[in-house]
């Protein structure tokens, strides 16, 4: 008997082929789409963003804003360009939305200086460990930059120069930038972590507290660090407190007239603030100060430049501009010293946002040397004295030889105001 080999069809062979082709493909296909998913799901829950609350609100003069002029505030768009024009001052503010509007960071930037805002976000869902996030572009001039303590995240804030020099702040703290077409500083006031890298750099140098990392054309490649200047006002930020005062500042109300105003030491946008403030209808003028002392006074006959650095927020006044004889504004900074000729002096300027149009009111008051400076309401205004030793020629009578105290206060009827900073820097 012979045995019969039946012959598969080759088409039904090649049919077989191809299914099992396409099961593995399929199958391959489908794996893809369960890792992408898996990918895509990780990246949307622990690692997607959503933009901060990016805007910038004009505290004098008027700026621009991606060559369109602003004059109160406006929200900020990634590319925008933000110019400041001689004598304005903004601030730009970060806030996360998904915690009640927390302020993050801010950056005032000084009379003519510019920078490109391209990105702030925040991780989209609470649960990341994601951090937030903040890069500006090409700054030129000078630059303040606030970030506050206790973020419930990490912060990362990238800052480049022109020249393409990267400035990396990954903590809280006060930091202070300085541009010029030659030279580039950059100073930590009071923060635990910012570094400074050259263009074209592998690494960057950290800054210490109280220190300044300076770049010069020159040596473009090298981070030189050298001592800032000295502050000669203890607890100038107001952070140390006890029993709701801040220490080292004694703080007083005038008992002349009541309603009598108030003084406290709080906390307002993650700021350490002293908050002067009198209401309750009051028409009659009434003082709030905080005043240091230095005993028989400081000798500054040996600095060659003095500064005064005041920041602060003036939430109302009732009174217009700063009163009838120009004394009166709802913040003032007082300077008692010893002069050349053995007198006591005293040097007085004011701040204030209310001028009415109908009103004649004097913009100094009998002896102050300065017109006082007029801002915006309710929003942060720093202002630097530039050296204050300049306002004396050398050989004057007049000309300061030691402080005796520095004095910040309140005065008018009615007045509400924040207070950031009151330091006095000398080099």
């Amino acid at each position: 008997m012979s045995e019969s080999v039946i012959a598969i069809p080759r088409s039904s062979t090649h049919a077989q082929r191809i299914a099992w082709v396409v099961l593995i493909m399929a199958f391959a296909i489908f794996c893809a789409l369960c890792i992408g998913l898996w990918i895509g799901a990780q990246f949307f829950f622990f690692e997607s963003s959503v933009p901060l609350l990016s805007r910038v609100i004009v505290a004098r003069g008027a700026i621009s804003v991606a060559t369109g002029a602003v004059s109160a505030g406006k929200e900020l768009t990634s590319g925008d360009q933000v110019e400041m024009v001689s004598g304005s001052q903004a601030s730009l503010f970060f806030r996360d939305s998904q915690d009640g509007n927390r302020l993050v960071a801010s950056i005032t930037l000084n009379n003519d200086t510019s920078v490109q805002f391209w990105t702030a976000t925040v991780p989209r869902f609470g649960w990341s460990n994601g951090g937030y996030y903040v890069e500006l572009r090409g700054l030129r001039g000078d630059a303040d930059i606030f970030v506050p303590q206790n973020l419930p995240r990490a912060i990362r804030m990238i800052v480049t120069s022109r020249q393409g020099d990267l400035v990396e702040i990954s903590s809280s703290g006060l930091y202070a930038l300085r541009l010029t077409d030659s030279r580039l500083e950059v100073v930590n006031r009071g923060g635990n972590q910012i570094t400074l890298t050259p263009f074209n750099a592998i690494e960057g140098r950290s800054i210490p507290i109280d220190d300044r990392a300076v770049i010069d054309s020159s040596r473009p490649d090298l981070v030189a660090l050298e001592s800032a200047s000295t502050n000669m006002l203890r607890n100038s930020t107001f952070e140390s407190v006890f029993q709701g005062l801040a220490t080292d500042w004694a703080c007083t109300n005038s008992t002349d007239n009541l309603p009598r105003g108030s003084y406290a030491a709080e906390i307002q946008d993650g700021r350490s603030v002293m908050h002067l403030a009198r209401a309750e209808d009051a028409t009659t003028n009434g003082q709030t100060a905080c005043s240091q002392f230095f005993g028989n006074g400081v000798d500054i006959t040996s600095f060659t430049n003095l500064s005064f650095r005041v920041a602060f927020n003036l939430q109302y006044q009732s009174l217009n501009a700063c009163g009838t004889e120009g004394s009166e504004c709802p913040l003032m900074l007082r300077v008692d010293y010893l002069d050349a000729g053995g007198e006591m002096q005293q040097w007085y300027l004011g701040f204030y946002f209310r001028l009415e149009p109908n009103r004649n009111d004097p913009l100094r008051c009998l002896g102050c040397p300065l017109e006082h400076v007029r801002v915006n309401e309710k929003t942060w205004y720093t202002y630097d004295s530039g050296n204050w030793l300049a306002l004396f020629p050398e050989r004057l009578p007049q000309r300061p030889v030691a402080i005796q105290s520095v004095t910040f206060y309140a005065s008018g009827h009615q007045y509400d105001v924040y207070v950031g900073e009151v330091s006095l820097l000398a080099s």
